[in-house]
């Protein structure tokens, strides 16, 4: 079987470092906030060249403590994609604060520009306070464009990167776009531990502050003092020491994701397959490749039985979620979103991808009729 994401060969590939780099935790029995923590958030930070990086527990708090840190007002309101995961946009209830969904461009899948400044007209004389942008399948989002809407706007710019860690526009990595970009380190996403993670990288020293408070409870200076509500939010040491140890083969692997997405988007030439639009001048570091497909269920069966798996990210837009239907904002048509959740299909386009094994991924979507 071809997977959609191979973890175990991955894993086997850096066993005995990571194994090693266990033990050592283990004998040192320094579970929570030791050392490899702090290596790895100086390492990102490095990496990225952004200036502060703070670790978490998982990319939901991290979404969750960037808008805590901002402090807005009750029923205000977000701008956010309608189309990603649902934890975008819980956390903008969570903070209680009301989703504005807009609508994404068909091409690329990421929230679209002219449609994000369209709406936030529509709703400027309401207290309007942030944008959530989402880099989906790990291709950044117009942040260069979007970033200047939110100063027109005096807008707060929040940028969801689970699936994007090392993406870049040009030259600038996304993680120095926007007040906020926030990450996962799930087992799946470009940058995975064993377990769950996540990480919010700032240039914002305020920002940092809070936002490490915010992770200890609201800890302040000292170990009683508490100065405000906060989570327990920690990333564990034996997954910042996995980490440290798959941030080295980081570089090489999404070289070898972007080398087959490449023969994706050149080799495969089929009307009944559309392939995403990507700009040169933006590194993608795929997390997934996604096509679309007016026949998905029929080129489903077809994979599946040629013992190739798929995925659907995502089935149905946010605004369409349940829990989301008692929000104060009226039910609008989301016309390019609701297309493509009809049509979108992930493909594998992971590292450990053999040659033959994506030629055979390539053949078969270019005789499917």
């Amino acid at each position: 079987m071809i997977k959609l994401f191979d973890l175990k060969i991955n894993h086997l590939k850096k066993q005995k470092k990571i194994n090693q780099s266990i033990f050592e935790i283990i004998r040192k029995s320094n579970f929570i906030m030791g050392d490899e923590v702090y290596s790895l958030e100086k390492k990102l930070s490095k990496k990225l060249n952004t200036r502060y990086v703070v670790t978490c527990a998982n990319g939901t708090d991290a979404l969750n403590m960037s808008l805590m840190t901002f402090g807005f007002k009750k029923n205000s309101y977000v701008f956010v994609t309608n189309f990603s995961y649902i934890a975008t946009a819980e956390v903008i209830k969570l903070n209680n604060l009301i989703p504005v969904f807009v609508d994404i461009d068909y091409t690329n899948f990421n929230i679209c520009p002219q449609k994000l400044e369209e709406k936030i007209n529509r709703y400027r004389n309401k207290n309007i306070v942030a944008i959530i942008s989402v880099d989906l399948f790990g291709y950044p989002a117009e942040h260069e464009k979007i970033s200047k809407i939110a100063k027109k706007f005096k807008l707060k710019y929040i940028i969801d990167g689970s699936q994007s860690l090392g993406s870049k526009i040009k030259n600038k990595f996304s993680s120095n776009f926007g007040d906020v970009y926030t990450t996962s380190f799930f087992p799946t996403k470009p940058l995975g531990c064993f377990g769950d993670g996540g990480a919010v990288f700032t240039n914002n020293k305020s920002i940092a502050k809070k936002i490490t408070s915010l992770k200890f409870h609201g800890k302040g200076k000292h170990k009683n003092q508490h100065l405000r509500v906060g989570l327990n939010s920690r990333l564990d040491t034996i997954q910042a020491t996995i980490l440290n140890q798959k941030i080295n083969t980081f570089d090489n692997e999404t070289l070898k994701k972007n080398f087959i997405a490449n023969r994706y988007l050149n080799e495969i030439k089929n009307k009944n397959i559309i392939l995403p639009v990507y700009k040169k001048e933006y590194r993608n570091v795929y997390a997934l490749f996604t096509i679309k497909t007016k026949k998905r269920e029929k080129l489903i069966k077809l994979l599946k039985n040629n013992n190739i798996s798929t995925g659907i990210y995502y089935s149905k837009p946010l605004s369409n979620q349940k829990v989301f239907k008692k929000s104060t904002i009226k039910y609008e048509r989301i016309k390019e979103t609701e297309k493509v959740c009809k049509e979108c299909l992930s493909i594998p386009c992971h590292a450990n991808l053999k040659n033959y094994e994506v030629s055979k991924i390539i053949n078969l979507l270019n005789n499917f009729k």
